[in-house]
């Protein structure tokens, strides 16, 4: 009987994360629509879905430049010319300095994985919450 419950619930969760994947790449192919290259900064840049993001922008011709801490994000994922800054999304003064030059700021930037979160909760809410914060502030 719970089988049957949880399917229609895990075929809405793809279906969402499917739609956000299209909503996310057409909004990567359509930035910039008037043939103007943008500035772009992706926070979580070295991480599975920034690094896919930073290559669109890139092959788009625009100029990208990532904030990540590497805690999850690996170099190998940047296959793509970025300018690569490691920081931290809680470093008020070079969120601020790098918001301020780009046109387009995409946050992907989050402390990933149950066990990290289980085993650093203070950390992780500071890092997903207070990073969301100070990106908001700027």
């Amino acid at each position: 009987i719970q089988k049957t419950r949880l399917r229609p619930r895990l075929q809405l969760l793809t279906l969402l994360m499917t739609l956000t994947q299209i909503v996310i790449m057409s909004l990567v192919a359509n930035v910039g629509v008037l043939f103007w290259r943008i500035t772009c900064l992706i926070t979580g840049g070295a991480g599975f879905i920034g690094s896919h993001l930073t290559d669109a922008f890139v092959n788009r011709g625009d100029q990208v430049t990532i904030i990540d801490n590497f805690s999850t994000g690996s170099a190998d994922n940047l296959k793509s010319f970025a300018q690569v800054i490691e920081g931290d999304i809680r470093d008020a003064a070079l969120i601020d300095k790098h918001v301020a030059q780009s046109d387009l700021v995409m946050h992907m930037a989050a402390a990933l994985g149950v066990k990290n979160i289980m085993e650093n909760p203070l950390e992780s809410i500071s890092t997903n919450l207070g990073g969301s914060e100070i990106l908001n502030e700027c």
